[in-house]
């Protein structure tokens, strides 16, 4: 029984809600017969910048590539392998290479 009364009180109130938002909008919607309807009014645009603030229309920014002025010289502190100068493992066969056995997957029909 509660649950019915909820649900009465809020449905009565919902249709009250939307009968008043129906009365306000036909009240503002209606005008007087003889009355001039409100000037049109021209859209208005950004004002022109009086000088182009970007990068030249064709032109982009573009990094300036150069040399530093220093050469490149190691560290006479160094030590290790000379640059470009490294050691590596001595990679050598220790058996024959065996080819794979025959093939040993189900029996073709």
């Amino acid at each position: 029984m509660r649950s019915l009364v909820k649900t009465t009180i809020l449905s009565v109130s919902l249709l009250a809600g939307v009968a008043a938002v129906a009365h306000a909008q036909s009240n503002v919607a209606a005008l007087p017969p003889g009355a001039a309807p409100a000037p049109a009014v021209a859209p208005v645009g950004p004002a022109p910048s009086p000088q182009y603030v970007g990068p030249s229309p064709g032109q982009g920014w573009y990094a300036k590539e150069q040399q530093t002025g220093a050469a490149y010289q190691p560290s006479p502190e160094w030590i290790g392998p000379k640059p470009g100068n490294g050691w590596y493992a001595k990679e050598q066969q220790t058996q024959a290479v065996v080819p794979s056995p025959a093939y040993v997957g189900p029996r073709p029909n």
